[in-house]
C-alpha cells in the first residue's frame, strides 16, 4: 500500500482511508470532492471546466474498467454505463460513497440496504476465536479441508466451487469466518434474476467496494444466473488485502473466464476450481447436525467452554453467555426482495423471479421424465400406479456409471507464482496489534519473514495465531520463520507427540483379597 499523500491530510478520516486503499490520484480526489459537493450531477464538460483540466484528461480515468468506476466511486446514467462517456453525460457519486467518505464504516446495517438475498456474518471478536467451535455446528471435514487448501494464502483467491447447496453454503461461510478471522458476506444471486444489466453491474460493484473496505470474504451462490455481471464481483483486491472471493453453484460450475486485471499494480485474483463430494443419497434430505439433535450435549459443551474461559482468565464471548439458537453464530439476513427496492428497478421484472430459477437449475439429466405421460394415457384409470413404474426402469441404464464428472473438478489448478509485491508501510513505533495485522496480511514475503522473527518470544494469543496461520504457507522461508517462532514460545518439542508409558498392573497379593493379616 502506498505511503500517505500529504494532500490527504485535510480530508476526513474515511476519505483518507479510501484514497490510501484505492490509490487515488490528486485529480481523482478532486473529482470525487466536486461530485459530493455539487447539488446536481454535473456533466463531464462542466467537470473539466471547473477543475481546469484539458480536453480528454479524464477519458482514461472514467472508463468502465478504470478504478473510479470499477470500485464504485463514480457512477453514470444507465444509457452510458457500458460505454465511453460524452461531454453531455452526467457524473454521480456512487451510492454509499458519502457515508464512506465521512468515516461511517462500522455500521453493519448498511449491508442489508443494498441488495436482497444477503447474509452477513461479522468477524469474531478479538481473542475469542478459541470459542468458535462451541458456538455453532462443526463444519464437515470436506468443507474444512476446502477452506484450508483453497482460501488460505497471501495472493487473493477466486474459487469456482461446484456441488455446494444451501446447507453446505452455511457451513462454508462459518468455516471461512473461523479460519480467516474475517467477516463473511453471502449473496444469493437468484434474488437478482430479471434486473437490468446496468443496474445489476452498479449494485454488484458497490457490494464489492464495501467488502474491500471491510476486508470481508465474498461468497456468491448460484453465480451462473448473473451472466457476464460476475466480473463486477472479481475486481482485483487492493494491495495488502488477501480476502478470497468464492463463486459457487449447487450443480456443476466451470470457470466462466479470467478475472479482470488491475490498473495500478494490483495482482488479479488467482483462479482455482474445486467441487464438494456428492452426497451418498441424493434423493434423501440431509441429516441434521449432531448438535441440533442433542441440545443437552450442546449445552454441556457451552458450559464447559465458559468454565474453561474463567479458569484461563479469557474473555467470554456474548454468544456463550446465553443459550444460543441452533443456527450457530449470529447472522444478519437481508429483508425480502420486495422491501429494499433497488434503484431504477422495473417492478414487473422482479415478479417472475420465483418461476425463473427452476428453468435455470434444472440439469440435463432430468430431461427424460417428460416421456412418462404417454404411459399414463394408455390406461387412464391406472394412471397413478403406471407413473411410478418408470423410475425403476431408469435405474438399469448405465447413465450414472460413465459419468465420473464429480471427481474431475476436484483437481485444483496450481496457482501461478505471483510477482513480489511492495511491503505495507509500517511505523517504527507501531503497536503489537498492528505488527500482527501486517504480518498476517502483507503480500511481501520478505516483510512477512522479518515481522515473524521480530515477534519471536512474545507470549500473546494474537502472535500465536499469526504463527499458526503461516505454518501452512506455500513459501518455505515463511514456514521456517513461523516454526522458529513456535519453538521460541513452546520449545523444540512443541509439535512432537509425547510418549505416554503404558499402565503397569501391580502384582497380585497372596492374601486372597482379605487385607493384611487376614483382617477383612
Amino acid at each position: 500500500m502506498p505511503d500517505r499523500d500529504p494532500a490527504d491530510e485535510g480530508l476526513p478520516i474515511g476519505a483518507q482511508r479510501l484514497c490510501q486503499l484505492f490509490q487515488l490520484s490528486s485529480a481523482e480526489r478532486s473529482l470525487i470532492e466536486l461530485l459530493l459537493a455539487a447539488e446536481q450531477a454535473p456533466t463531464l464538460g462542466e467537470v473539466l471546466r471547473r477543475l481546469d483540466l484539458p480536453e480528454g484528461a479524464l477519458a482514461g480515468v472514467l472508463t468502465p474498467e478504470a478504478p473510479l468506476r470499477a470500485h464504485a466511486l463514480v457512477e453514470v446514467e444507465d444509457e452510458a454505463a457500458l460505454g465511453l462517456l460524452r461531454r453531455t453525460d452526467r457524473l454521480h457519486p456512487a451510492r454509499g460513497l458519502h457515508q464512506l467518505w465521512h468515516g461511517h464504516l462500522e455500521d453493519d446495517a448498511t449491508w442489508l440496504e443494498q441488495l436482497p438475498g444477503l447474509e452477513y456474518l461479522p468477524a469474531p471478536a478479538a481473542e475469542t476465536g478459541w470459542a468458535e467451535e462451541f458456538m455453532g455446528p462443526r463444519p464437515p471435514p470436506a468443507i474444512a479441508d476446502l477452506v484450508r487448501d483453497h482460501l488460505v494464502g497471501i495472493p487473493p483467491r477466486l474459487l469456482w466451487l461446484s456441488g455446494c447447496g444451501p446447507h453446505e453454503r452455511q457451513h462454508l461461510a462459518r468455516a471461512a469466518r473461523m479460519r480467516l478471522a474475517r467477516p463473511v458476506l453471502t449473496l444469493d444471486c437468484t434474488a437478482l434474476v430479471g434486473w437490468a444489466p446496468p443496474v445489476l453491474w452498479a449494485a454488484l460493484r458497490r457490494l464489492r467496494r464495501d467488502t474491500d473496505v471491510r476486508g470481508a470474504v465474498l461468497v456468491a451462490a448460484e453465480v451462473q444466473v448473473l451472466g457476464g455481471a460476475w466480473r463486477a464481483l472479481c475486481a482485483p483486491r487492493p494491495v495488502g488485502h488477501s480476502a478470497p472471493v468464492v463463486l459457487l453453484a449447487s450443480g456443476a460450475l466451470r470457470a466462466l473466464g479470467p478475472p479482470p486485471r488491475g490498473h495500478r499494480g494490483e495482482p488479479a485474483l488467482v483462479p482455482q476450481e474445486a467441487a464438494l463430494p456428492a452426497a451418498e443419497t441424493p434423493g434423501a434430505a440431509p441429516a441434521p447436525p449432531e448438535e441440533l439433535a442433542s441440545p443437552s450435549k450442546e449445552e454441556a459443551r457451552r458450559q464447559a467452554a465458559i468454565d474453561a474461559a474463567r479458569a484461563m482468565g479469557k474473555p467470554i464471548p456474548i454468544e456463550l453467555r446465553a443459550p444460543r439458537s441452533a443456527h450457530g453464530p449470529a447472522s444478519v439476513s437481508s429483508p425480502p426482495p420486495g422491501a429494499p427496492a433497488p434503484p431504477r428497478t422495473v417492478p414487473a421484472a422482479q415478479a417472475p423471479p420465483p418461476p425463473s430459477p427452476p428453468a435455470v437449475f434444472v440439469p440435463a439429466a432430468q430431461a427424460p421424465p417428460p416421456p412418462s405421460p404417454p404411459a399414463a394415457s394408455v390406461a387412464p384409470p391406472a394412471a397413478p400406479p403406471r407413473v411410478e413404474e418408470p423410475p425403476p426402469v431408469e435405474e438399469p441404464p448405465a447413465v450414472p456409471s460413465p459419468a465420473p464428472a464429480a471427481p474431475e473438478p476436484v483437481a485444483a489448478t496450481p496457482p501461478p507464482e505471483a510477482p513480489e509485491l511492495p511491503p505495507i508501510p509500517l511505523a517504527p513505533d507501531a503497536p503489537l496489534q498492528e505488527l500482527v495485522r501486517v504480518a498476517r496480511t502483507t503480500p511481501n514475503v520478505t516483510q512477512c519473514i522479518e515481522l515473524l522473527r521480530s515477534l519471536s518470544g512474545i507470549r500473546h494469543s494474537a502472535v500465536i495465531s499469526a504463527f499458526r496461520q503461516h505454518l501452512s504457507s506455500p513459501h518455505p522461508a515463511v514456514r521456517q520463520a513461523a516454526e522458529e517462532g513456535m519453538v521460541s514460545l513452546f520449545g523444540e518439542n512443541w509439535s512432537r507427540p509425547r510418549d505416554i508409558p503404558p499402565p503397569v498392573q501391580p502384582p497380585r497379593s497372596d492374601d486372597g483379597g482379605r487385607g493384611p493379616h487376614g483382617a477383612f
